[in-house]
């Protein structure tokens, strides 16, 4: 039962996310807000993340964001990262999770990108 309504909060997420994309603007309940940025990474960006980190350009990893686009990240090279498609997923879920708790005023936007870096 608690699988199902964690998987349900997750779905529910990723719906919103998509809408925040396309609405340009996140605001916490403590009135600091910030602007969301559309996904946005070439492949050729992609190719040199990997290279950075000692991957080949054909290894099957995912580029993720350190600062996830809910949150405010960017698709900038600093803000880019190589990770397998387990710890991608383990990530994602983590982000929402905190995207979550700054919707329903449990966290604030700053606290919520300083915690993404405590996904593991």
């Amino acid at each position: 039962m608690i699988k199902i309504l964690h998987i349900i909060i997750i779905l529910i997420l990723l719906i919103s996310q998509i809408q925040l994309v396309y609405a340009g603007e996140l605001c916490d309940c403590f009135g600091e807000c910030i602007n969301i940025y559309q996904r946005d990474v070439k492949y050729e960006t992609k190719r040199l993340v990997k290279n950075m980190f000692g991957y080949p350009p054909y290894a099957r990893i995912d580029i993720d964001h350190k600062i996830p686009l809910c949150l405010g990240g960017t698709n900038n090279i600093d803000n880019l990262q190589p990770l397998s498609k387990v710890a991608h997923k383990k990530k994602t879920e983590h982000d929402l999770l905190l995207l979550y708790y700054v919707k329903s005023c449990l966290m604030t936007i700053k606290e919520a990108r300083e915690e993404t870096s405590n996904w593991k």
